[in-house]
C-alpha cells in the first residue's frame, strides 16, 4: 500500500502520491508502422490503438510559448493535425487552419446550419466530419475543404477511428450501431448492433473494442465485425486504450464514469487483469510502461501490475495526451505538463514532477493533440471570455 502525504505548499506541486525512488524512464512506444503517423495526430486518440501518445514529437520541457491563438465558437470535439493542417471542430463549423501561424485555410458548415461535429478524423488526404443533428458523413479534401463524397446513415455518426490494418473507417451512433466503411468512397463494409449509444472505439490486431454509454465493452473481430465477447462495467465508458501486445494479459484499458480504470485481457474474453479507483475523461494515455488517467488528477498506473506510481495536481475534464517524455492535462484556465517519470522522490514524497504550467483563456476541453512540434488545444470561454484555440510550443 502506498503512503499518502502532502508536499509543503512551497514546493508548488499540489498533493502528490508516489513510490520511493525515481521511476524508470519511458521508452519509445508506437504501435503503427508508417512514419507520417509519428509526425501527425490524424485521429482523435492519435492512432487506432487509442494510445494518445506521440513519442516522435516534442514540446518545450520547461519554457513553453504560444505559437498562435485564435477565437473560436465552443469546442465540440478533439482537434486533429495532419500535414501542417490543424482541423478544429467547433459548435458552428469545422475550421482548418495552418499549424504554422493559425491562418484559416477553409471552413465547413452544413446547409448554413450548425454542424456541431461529434468527431473528426483524417486519412489519405481526406477529412471525415459529421453533425449531431443530421445523419450524414462527409469526406472533405484536407487542403481545400472541397467535398469529395457524402453518405447518409440512420443516425449521426460519432466516435471515428481509422483501422490502419485494412484502411477502414469505423464509427458508431447513439442507437448502438457500429459501422465499417471504405474511407475512399463511404461504402459500408459491414455494420453490427450492440446495446447502448457508442462512446468510443479502438482497434487491436484482429479485432475492435467498442465502448458504450451503457457501460459495456464489446469485442468485434474479422472482416465482417463478428461478435467475440462482451463485458459489463459499473458506469459509462469514458475512455478506451490498447497496446500492440500485452503483459500478463493486460492489453486493453477501460475507464468508467464511476471512477475506475480496468486492464483487460482481450484474448481471454476481456477478463479483468487489474482495476484501480481512478478514471479518465475522453481518453487515457498508454505508453511502454504506464497508463495515465486525468479524471481529478494526473495519475500514472503501472500497466503490468496496476499499481499507482504517482498522482499529482487537480485536472478538469479534458482528455490527456503525451509526447516525448511529457503528459499534458487541462487545469482551470491553464495547460499543464508533467514528467512521465514522476520527477524524483523518497518514500511518499515526490518533487520536480511538473514540467510547466501555462495560463490560457477559458477551460481546456475535449482533449489535446500533439504534432508538428506543438500542443494543440481548444478552450471553453465564459464570463465574458471567448473560446479559443491554441498552439503551444
Amino acid at each position: 500500500m502506498y503512503t499518502r502525504r502532502q508536499l509543503l505548499a512551497g514546493l508548488g506541486c499540489g498533493g502528490i502520491v508516489g513510490m520511493a525512488g525515481c521511476l524508470s524512464e519511458e521508452t519509445g512506444f508506437y504501435p503503427g508502422d508508417e512514419e507520417e503517423r509519428t509526425k501527425w495526430w490524424p485521429q482523435p486518440q492519435y492512432d487506432g490503438y487509442g494510445t494518445c501518445f506521440n513519442p516522435e514529437t516534442t514540446v518545450s520541457a520547461d519554457s513553453p510559448s504560444v505559437r498562435w491563438e485564435l477565437e473560436i465558437s465552443s469546442p465540440s470535439a478533439r482537434p486533429i493535425i495532419v500535414d501542417s493542417v490543424a482541423v478544429l471542430p467547433t459548435s458552428e463549423a469545422v475550421r482548418a487552419v495552418s499549424t504554422v501561424d493559425g491562418s484559416e485555410l477553409w471552413t465547413a458548415t452544413e446547409k448554413d446550419s450548425v454542424v456541431w461535429p461529434r468527431s473528426v478524423a483524417a486519412h489519405d488526404g481526406l477529412v471525415f466530419i459529421s453533425s449531431s443533428e443530421e445523419p450524414e458523413l462527409m469526406a472533405l479534401g484536407l487542403q481545400t475543404g472541397k467535398r469529395t463524397w457524402e453518405r447518409t446513415f440512420e443516425r449521426p455518426p460519432k466516435a471515428f477511428t481509422i483501422d490502419y490494418s485494412n484502411s477502414h473507417l469505423l464509427f458508431g451512433d447513439d442507437t448502438g450501431t457500429v459501422y465499417s466503411v471504405d474511407p475512399a468512397t463511404g461504402k459500408t463494409n459491414w455494420k453490427r448492433s450492440v446495446f447502448g449509444p457508442i462512446s468510443t472505439i479502438v482497434t487491436k490486431i484482429g479485432f475492435h473494442l467498442i465502448g458504450t454509454e451503457g457501460g459495456e465493452v464489446y469485442a468485434l473481430y474479422g472482416e465482417q465485425g463478428d461478435g467475440l465477447w462482451r463485458r459489463r462495467f459499473p458506469g459509462a465508458i469514458t475512455a478506451l486504450g490498447s497496446r500492440n501486445g500485452s503483459h500478463s494479459g493486460a492489453g486493453a484499458f477501460v475507464s468508467c464514469f464511476s471512477g475506475s480504470t480496468f486492464a483487460l485481457n482481450p484474448s481471454s474474453a476481456g477478463a479483468t487483469v487489474w482495476s484501480k479507483d481512478l478514471w479518465s475523461p475522453e481518453s487515457v494515455v498508454v505508453t511502454s510502461s504506464h497508463v495515465y488517467t486525468a479524471g481529478t488528477s494526473i495519475s500514472a498506473i503501472n500497466y503490468r501490475n496496476g499499481k499507482r506510481s504517482w498522482s499529482v495536481g487537480e485536472t478538469v475534464q479534458c482528455g490527456p495526451a503525451a509526447a516525448g517524455d511529457l503528459v499534458f492535462v487541462g487545469a482551470e484556465n491553464a495547460v499543464e505538463a508533467y514528467k512521465m517519470g514522476g520527477g524524483a522522490g523518497l518514500g511518499g514524497i515526490r518533487i520536480d514532477t511538473k514540467g510547466w504550467r501555462l495560463p490560457v483563456d477559458g477551460t481546456p476541453q475535449r482533449g489535446f493533440a500533439v504534432a508538428d512540434g506543438a500542443l494543440f488545444v481548444m478552450t471553453q470561454g465564459g464570463n465574458g471570455e471567448p473560446s479559443k484555440a491554441y498552439a503551444i510550443e
